[in-house]
């Protein structure tokens, strides 16, 4: 795959990666944009963060659940 837009960090809210230097520029003028690079100092930031920037990633937890759980 040479271009893959979907990354984990899109879970996190726009403030987030916003303050991290995480967003980049917008993917043929559409809301979704390329995440920067850096993962591994903004991974290094997380612990900071509040629980409630993880509650998006329930939405993926059940996604994985309901997969299995049909496997």
């Amino acid at each position: 795959m040479e271009q893959r837009y979907f990354v984990i960090e899109h879970y996190f809210s726009n403030e987030v990666l916003q303050r991290n230097n995480m967003m980049g520029t917008s993917i043929l003028g559409t809301e979704v944009f390329k995440v920067n690079n850096g993962k591994d100092k903004f991974s290094k930031s997380l612990k900071e963060l509040e629980s409630k920037e993880f509650e998006k990633f329930k939405i993926l937890f059940e996604l994985l659940e309901k997969i299995i759980l049909e496997s």
